[in-house]
């Protein structure tokens, strides 16, 4: 049957698609798991570009031009997406996490792009050398740190994620 998920290759890449996708949502946005979230969003265009890969190599004889073509072009953009987010997290892994202290800190709350159920935070604030950083928080830093003027982060600079903070 054309259009269904017949082979076992696309059956257990969709179910890993899936895990993928749920850790991501229930990994926290602060702490030591940080990159692990950050991985997971990478991770979710690779996936897509391994499942259409598989799906255009198992049916490649039934496939109009056409459809190779715009299945090659999905193929791309969501390998070249996934190794452009994974290009910061594999730096930031190598590199650790930096400690830096932030001056003039406001917090704000802006709405994720996955609906009204969810919400991103985020860290403002000033380092030392006048640079300003721009951090993504929990909703548990967010409610803490409100009303703050100077902290101190531990956090990843490329992928801008935080590690630990301290009023």
């Amino acid at each position: 049957m054309k259009g269904k998920f017949t082979g076992k290759f696309e059956f257990w890449a969709l179910i890993f698609l899936l895990i993928i996708i749920g850790a991501g949502v229930l990994l926290p946005k602060t702490g030591p798991l940080v990159l692990l979230d950050e991985l997971c969003d990478a991770a979710v265009f690779l996936m897509v570009s391994v499942l259409v890969a598989g799906h255009m190599i198992q049916r490649r004889k039934s496939l109009g031009k056409g459809a190779k073509i715009i299945g090659g072009a999905v193929i791309l953009i969501c390998a070249a997406a996934g190794v452009w987010f994974g290009k910061d997290i594999v730096l930031d892994g190598i590199n650790g996490p930096q400690r830096q202290a932030l001056m003039q800190v406001q917090v704000s709350r802006s709405q994720a792009h996955t609906g009204i159920f969810s919400s991103h935070y985020w860290l403002d604030g000033i380092n030392g050398a006048g640079e300003k950083i721009r951090l993504e928080i929990s909703g548990s830093d967010y409610s803490r740190l409100s009303g703050s003027h100077q902290v101190t982060v531990m956090y990843y600079p490329r992928t801008g994620r935080v590690v630990e903070v301290w009023i």
